[in-house]
């Protein structure tokens, strides 16, 4: 989905695993809808010549570090990572010079401050970082760099009472820091944003009703709704596919499934959970929930693959993982390289630290499994 904008309004959360549940929602590449456990790779980034990886790397009773990956020749590092903080979400520039990060402070009791982050940006060898959006008391995630490299696309939000709502979208001037609203949404879930030609592209879940409770399909956003009615829409609609400009006096969505059947999200066959476009050539890549898998297996769960979206808006099928979810996903400028870290627990053949990387073109895939033992991991 496309989105622009800026502040975020969310209610107070004062427990703790609702807390959790926030920070997850708000990293999330592709949502699933049972609780699993801990991949030890996660929020996968590629870089724009296919050949290297950052990614979060979580060992068991340790915190997460972001460790950075050359498939080519096999070497590995973890990027150096003060002890008070936590980094997530690495995000490339598109000429695979900088990386954008989120970065969680930690406290003197050991605990991550998951409700209040900031930006940085530095070198993919972790040097020359600075601090692109400040910490504000809101929870800043998902980065895309523009084209241009000038500008940073990032949303926003806060604690909810049961669940996150209030999400906005901004926009930074690398150079001058200045920052600029582009949309104002209040959706329970944002899980990607994009540049999209001129305009913007997010996907999320939206409000079921808007202000009239109405209509059964979201087809309008109307930002001057005062944060009281934004705050009482119903959010049971299956995840969407929005592209927009800036401040949009109404959001219809881009690309969206039947929900007639079914208002719950968990009872519905299509979802695009997750999205990226190469930001050079304009092509879409969506991680999607589906229901084409071989009849002969028996499936106790959704599953998803990764497709593209081609400009009449079908889909064509890029992977046939056939897997619960996606704990890492991402392409290249180019579109030639979607790589993915797959939920492998339906093939014990595949390893938990495994990564993909398929060629859009002749649909060759690679995969590569990361020595983690070489790390040496902070103290």
């Amino acid at each position: 989905m496309v989105f622009n904008n800026r502040n975020s309004m969310f209610d107070r959360c004062k427990d703790f695993s609702t807390t959790m549940f926030i920070f997850i929602a708000l990293l999330v590449v592709c949502g699933c809808s049972s609780a699993r456990d801990a991949k030890p790779i996660s929020q996968l980034a590629i870089s724009p010549d296919g050949n290297e990886f950052v990614f979060r790397y979580q060992p068991e009773h340790r915190e997460s570090s972001l460790v950075r990956f050359n498939s080519s020749t096999g070497a590995i590092q973890i990027l150096p990572q003060p002890l008070d903080e936590v980094w997530s979400n690495p995000t490339y520039s598109v000429d695979g010079k900088w990386l954008a990060i989120g970065v969680y402070a930690v406290n003197t009791q050991h605990s991550v401050q998951y409700t209040d982050s900031r930006i940085d940006v530095m070198r993919t060898d972790g040097s020359g970082r600075r601090t692109v959006v400040p910490q504000d008391g809101l929870i800043k995630s998902i980065f895309r760099f523009s084209p241009d490299g000038k500008r940073l696309l990032f949303a926003e939000g806060s604690e909810g009472r049961l669940r996150p709502t209030g999400f906005t979208i901004h926009e930074v001037d690398l150079e001058t820091l200045g920052i600029s609203d582009v949309v104002m949404a209040n959706f329970y879930r944002l899980s990607s944003l994009a540049y999209f030609k001129r305009q913007f592209a997010y996907t999320g879940y939206a409000p079921l009703s808007y202000l009239d409770r109405q209509s059964p399909v979201p087809d309008k956003y109307i930002p001057t709704a005062n944060v009281d009615q934004k705050n009482q829409w119903a959010m049971q609609s299956n995840t969407m596919m929005y592209v927009t400009d800036a401040h949009p006096e109404k959001l219809a969505p881009y690309m969206s499934f039947d929900t007639r059947e079914s208002s719950w999200t968990w009872q519905q066959e299509k979802e695009i959970e997750g999205l990226r476009v190469a930001s050079k050539t304009n092509r879409m890549f969506a991680a999607m929930r589906h229901e084409d898998y071989p009849k002969d297996r028996d499936l106790r769960h959704y599953i998803r693959d990764i497709f593209e979206i081609n400009a009449d808006r079908t889909f064509r099928r890029l992977t046939f993982f056939n897997t619960v979810q996606f704990y890492g996903f991402d392409a290249t400028p180019d579109g030639r390289y979607v790589a993915v870290v797959p939920d492998n627990r339906d093939d014990p053949g595949r390893r938990a630290t495994a990564i993909y990387r398929i060629d859009s073109i002749n649909g060759e895939a690679k995969v590569f499994e990361p020595d983690l033992s070489k790390l040496s991991m902070p103290h």
